[in-house]
């Protein structure tokens, strides 16, 4: 059997009834947990989110008391019981029933990751997320973009941040033993968004280019039917106009013609699973964490490298760990750069198998992505 591996962080391997509105629980077992700063974070992922027809929820770190506000006087925690309100109508458009909040506090616009974490705290920010990943059991957690880059606002890369840590320490049983909760493992961790060049039209599920060929990106269309006659992109739409406090009633219809509505895209940062990269849409980037895919739900397949920087001269120790019985033949995405020893584990019976690969790049061969 053959999988594919990511260098150099991880393994290959009808309509919808939705509610009026998201309610507040103690806590709920989710298929899908998306992360994010702020209430509308989530708002340009609702149309894969409701298409993914599994049980989804939303983690808000705050209420988002320190934005602006389009409709009325509401300023403070006047105006975060409003956000929260057209939060919660918002995700339940796409059939989204749980909403958590982190309770810290919103300020205003930065681009400072490090100012938010001074703001937040972060051992009581991860801990409070670790907590609520332990008690709904997601198997899939999709978060914001973690990085610096231009625009990017402070608060949504510090929730990135927390989201990728958390996928770490929740599975843990060393951190947090106070919470007195079982450790969980996510099965696969996302960022929403992609950087490269992206399509219109349904076949913008494959035909898009990331910038760093060792990005595993998925497409979903929102161009799908949702319920009530509309595509998911209308849904979405609808959605964001709950959003009026931040000016968002106003934005206009979405393209009816198939050629012009786009993707929600989605870009894997960590896998515990088996997956194909070839099977695209919404099942993609469901595939061996809550459908099942070559191989049976519950089948483990990962890895950890030593770095993640690979450069001419340079060898990355990459350990594995896999469930898989029988032999597993490894190959790496950039054919002809790298050589891998060994490429092929041995037959083992144990059900929890190690071991070890050596990556460096082939002489002569340019230098790889860095990530």
């Amino acid at each position: 059997m053959r999988w594919v591996a990511l260098l150099p962080l991880v393994l290959l391997a009808g309509a919808t009834a939705v509610p009026a509105q998201a309610v507040e629980r103690d806590r709920a077992e989710l298929d899908v947990l998306f992360v994010g700063a702020h209430p509308d974070d989530e708002a340009g992922s609702l149309a894969a989110l409701g298409q993914f027809k599994v049980r989804s929820g939303v983690v808000t770190v705050t209420r988002g008391e320190g934005g602006g506000n389009a409709v009325g006087t509401e300023e403070g925690p006047e105006l975060g019981r409003l956000r929260e309100a057209e939060e919660r109508r918002a995700v339940g458009k796409a059939g989204i029933t749980d909403v958590f909040n982190l309770d810290k506090a919103d300020f205003y616009y930065t681009v400072s990751s490090p100012l938010t974490q001074q703001a937040w705290g972060h051992e009581d920010s991860l801990g409070k997320l670790v907590r609520v990943i332990r008690q709904t059991k997601p198997k899939v957690v999709i978060t914001m973009d973690p990085a610096p880059s231009p625009g990017n606002h402070g608060n949504h890369q510090y929730a990135a941040r927390l989201a990728i840590e958390a996928f770490d320490k929740a599975a843990d049983p060393k951190a947090f033993r106070e919470q007195g909760l079982r450790p969980w493992a996510v099965s696969r961790l996302f960022t929403s968004g992609l950087k490269g060049e992206r399509t219109r039209g349904p076949n913008c599920v494959s035909a898009f280019t990331p910038t760093e060929p060792t990005d595993r990106v998925w497409g979903v269309w929102a161009g799908a039917p949702a319920y009530g006659g509309q595509t998911w992109a209308q849904v979405e739409r609808a959605a964001q106009r709950e959003y009026a406090s931040q000016g968002w009633a106003g934005f206009p219809d979405v393209p009816t013609d198939p050629a012009q509505i786009g993707c929600d895209y989605f870009t894997q940062i960590a896998s515990r699973v088996p997956y194909r990269v070839d099977n695209r849409g919404p099942l993609g980037i469901l595939e061996g964490a809550i459908v099942p895919g070559e191989l049976p739900l519950g089948t483990k397949l990962s890895a950890k490298p030593s770095k993640y920087a690979v450069t001419a001269g340079s060898q990355v120790k990459i350990d594995v760990t896999s469930s898989v019985r029988g032999p597993v033949t490894l190959t790496h995405l950039l054919d002809g750069l790298f050589e891998v020893t060994p490429s092929r584990f041995p037959p083992m019976p144990s059900p929890a198998r190690r071991g070890s690969v050596s990556v460096s790049p082939v002489a002569g061969s340019p230098d790889p992505p860095r990530h």
